[in-house]
């Protein structure tokens, strides 16, 4: 028990070394990840020079906004309505991104669905 308290106390005495003299701060995480389901519309939201779309986000039904991290994967799909499964990272900003694994159209004339695997 009592090696277990010397531990903690080491520990947080390190902590404030690293935070003596403008040092080393500890960091809390910048973000949080879930893996979840969300339904919207895959929409562009910034351009090039040349017109072209460099950045995309889906806006959902309760309207919320999320960048499409692997976004050059779904320029296909913009304004359709989807549903998506990923993994959703909120930053400490509030601003919220997806990572999308499996995208399905749910509105078009073509219904399909797009599976993306073993992307990181």
């Amino acid at each position: 028990m009592k090696n277990k308290g010397k531990f903690k106390n080491r520990e947080f005495e390190a902590a404030q070394e690293n935070t003596k003299g403008g040092g080393r701060r500890l960091k809390k995480q910048d973000s949080r990840e879930t893996h979840s389901l969300i339904e919207g519309i895959i929409t562009a939201s910034d351009w090039d020079n040349d017109g072209n779309v460099i950045e995309i986000r889906l806006q959902t039904t309760d309207e919320d906004e999320y960048l499409i991290v692997n976004g050059e994967l779904f320029t296909g799909l913009i304004r359709k309505y989807v549903l998506v499964s990923g993994i959703i990272k909120i930053q400490r900003n509030g601003s919220k991104t997806i990572h999308i694994k499996k995208c399905t159209i749910l509105e078009s004339q073509q219904d399909g669905e797009l599976v993306i695997e073993n992307m990181t």
